[in-house]
């Protein structure tokens, strides 16, 4: 009952948040018709639920600068700030620049988070306990910039930067981080340098019906960069989408995190949340390998704005590589509903119903899961 209640309300929240917001605002064109460029600010409320939330709001704000469509490849440019706070009394600071140079060619995204943020902590490995669940407070500065140079219409390349600096201001006094053995257990700082290779041929960034993404990133943590944990890590993120019908689109996901060495237990691949393996607590397994397939079915719309979407995945963490067994995989799927709020852009308003192995999840946010 308790759990229906809170699903009602998050549902409440948006209906508010519907009534009020326009994801453009209002805009200003320039006068000259050849730049035909298009910015503006928005301020608008923002409402959502997930299961490492439950309910949360704030208010957010959007510069965004729209350029003519030289191409398909062409995107429009934004900075989002936004402020949240949720029902476990977390809190929530955040600026992400997602910013392209047209004519040059260059492409800066990042995400950079300030968070006051009560979490749980499941130990480490792919075959972890419910009651091994425990509570944890910690105070961070989170920062993620890629700084990308296009070579061709579809490829892009250039470095990342990662920094995870933070301290653990609460610990259950019953559980395993607050005897320091686990590493990251005690505070510290991650600060990391990469490179990343991606190939973009998708014909949306927010509802992709055709084409690719494909990005490689290996990343070094080391102590010259200012680190408290020297690790190597490579990620692979490998999506496909094939457009069935107008209105029917099949999307596919491979995604593989491998770290070596002595990473924070804050930056081992993590399992679970919005994104990957929905219907799984982001956490409840965590190790230095992950690997994650995910296929989902997309009709929009079915009527007027509503759309339809079911979605299967399954994934598993290991210590190494070689330690991945078929039989161990978890498994997670469901379904979901679309409201088109931005038909111009297809950007969703996405609400997903997901079930995993003893466990399930309630997803009320923005944009695909990938």
């Amino acid at each position: 009952m308790k759990r229906k209640s809170r699903i009602i309300t998050a549902l409440l929240l948006w209906a508010m948040c519907f009534s009020t917001l326009n994801l453009y605002g209002t805009e200003t064109e320039e006068s000259s018709p050849k730049e035909q460029k298009k910015r503006g600010i928005v301020i608008l409320p923002i409402a959502y639920y997930t299961p490492e939330t439950e309910i949360a709001v704030g208010v957010g704000s959007m510069y965004y600068l729209k350029t003519p469509a030289t191409s398909k490849y062409t995107r429009p440019s934004n900075i989002w700030i936004s402020a949240v706070v949720t029902q476990r009394k977390q809190f929530q600071f955040e600026v992400k620049p997602d910013v392209y140079w047209i004519k040059a060619g260059y492409h800066l995204v990042g995400n950079i988070n300030f968070k006051l943020y009560p979490n749980k902590y499941y130990g480490i490995g792919n075959a972890t306990a419910s009651d091994m669940e425990e509570n944890y407070t910690s105070r961070s500065l989170e920062v993620q910039l890629d700084f990308l140079r296009q070579i061709r219409a579809e490829l892009n390349m250039g470095l990342r930067y990662v920094l995870d600096t933070y301290t653990i201001t609460e610990y259950d006094p019953e559980g395993e981080l607050i005897k320091g053995e686990v590493s990251g257990s005690e505070g510290g700082t991650s600060s990391g340098l990469g490179f990343v290779l991606n190939w973009d041929s998708r014909d949306n960034i927010f509802f992709p019906s055709r084409g690719g993404f494909h990005q490689l990133t290996p990343l070094y943590s080391a102590s010259f960069l200012g680190s408290d944990f020297e690790y190597f890590s490579l990620t692979l993120d490998s999506r496909k989408y094939v457009a069935l019908h107008a209105s029917h689109v099949l999307a596919f996901q491979t995604y593989f995190e491998l770290k070596t060495d002595n990473p924070s237990f804050r930056r081992l691949a993590l399992l679970g949340g919005e994104e990957r393996m929905r219907g799984y607590f982001r956490g409840r397994y965590r190790d230095n390998n992950m690997i994650v397939l995910q296929v989902e079915y997309r009709v929009l719309p079915v009527l007027w704005r509503i759309g339809l979407a079911g979605f299967f995945s399954v994934g598993d963490v290991a210590d190494k590589v070689s330690h991945f067994n078929i039989k161990s995989f978890k498994y997670a799927g469901g379904f979901g509903l679309r409201y088109l709020w931005n038909r111009e852009d297809k950007l969703n308003i996405r609400i997903d119903f997901a079930w995993g192995k003893g466990t399930s999840g309630f997803y009320i946010t923005l944009k695909e899961a990938f």
